[in-house]
């Protein structure tokens, strides 16, 4: 069943299900499901890696013994002999296909969480561990809404920045969820799924502050402004595909549009609180901190 969305302010045509917004762009991409042969190849590779290979225009993953293969940023296949080869490969699109997606349209794709909030928005980022889904969660128990859960894909234009809604489910270990006083949906992986709430729109929200999360403080938690010559070497560990940018879109200028990201909007890193029923109220700070209580 082909379904529309939108993701990150494109329009999407996908034979897939995700967690986005329904359609309200032209479309932009088309991903395709495949078992057909031959598998999709890359026309001429330029780089490759244990599992990816990218050439002028062209991105692919195989793993698992499917593959998904991205030509010129507007069709992704994903490919698989099996049904459990296509489920494998699958779990790619998010995150992996995506940032490459993302790079194509003008986007730096950034790992990190996005959260919507009095007119403007917060970019959450953080290594795996460092509490980014609990912050998040916390987030919403003040009013604000996840508008992306692991990756997001600011646009920058005349020297403003702003995010589209992307993928927008949360998901929560459960003693934080009730910690929290949230429920959700299992997942198989034993942590709840939040849902979103309904009615959000898919227009771009400016972004008003970064937050880096910096390890948790026993006590009430420790912000730092950031000068913007210190938030820029802290940004690159989370675009994940910078390293190849160039050499996928032909254009060498996403460390510039994040270079703007870090000129022109406030960073901070934070330590929160270890407690985890303490987090509402420091992301309320935060939020104040960024204008947009």
């Amino acid at each position: 069943m082909v379904a529309h969305y939108t993701v990150g302010g494109l329009g999407i045509r996908s034979d897939l299900v995700l967690p986005s917004l329904p359609a309200t762009a032209p479309e932009d991409v088309r991903i395709l499901v495949s078992d057909g042969h031959p598998a999709p190849r890359l026309r001429a590779p330029l780089r490759q890696g244990s599992n990816w290979q990218i050439g002028r225009g062209e991105w692919m993953i195989a793993e698992g013994g499917g593959c998904l293969y991205l030509d010129g940023g507007h069709t992704l296949t994903l490919w698989g002999p099996t049904a459990q080869a296509r489920a494998h490969i699958g779990g790619f699109v998010r995150h992996a296909a995506f940032s490459a997606i993302f790079l194509h349209h003008d986007r730096v794709p950034l790992h990190a969480a996005a959260l919507a909030l009095g007119g403007g928005a917060i970019l959450l980022l953080g290594q795996s561990g460092a509490g980014k889904s609990t912050l998040a969660a916390a987030f919403g128990r003040i009013g604000a809404d996840l508008i992306a859960d692991d990756l997001c894909a600011p646009l920058t234009v005349g020297g403003c920045v702003s995010v589209h809604p992307v993928f927008l489910a949360n998901r929560l270990l459960p003693d934080a969820a009730q910690a929290l006083g949230l429920e959700g949906v299992p997942s198989p992986d034993g942590k709840l799924e939040l849902p979103p709430r309904p009615g959000l729109a898919p227009g771009p929200v400016p972004v008003r502050a970064l937050i880096l999360l910096a390890g948790r403080d026993p006590g009430p938690g420790r912000v730092e402004l950031l000068a913007p010559a210190q938030v820029l070497p802290r940004l690159v560990p989370y675009v994940p595909t910078l390293r190849v940018a160039a050499e996928l879109t032909g254009r060498a200028d996403t460390l510039a549009r994040l270079g703007t990201l870090a000129q022109v909007v406030p960073a901070f890193a934070v330590h929160p609180p270890d407690r985890i029923a303490a987090l509402p109220g420091h992301a309320a700070s935060l939020a104040r901190m960024a204008g947009l209580a």
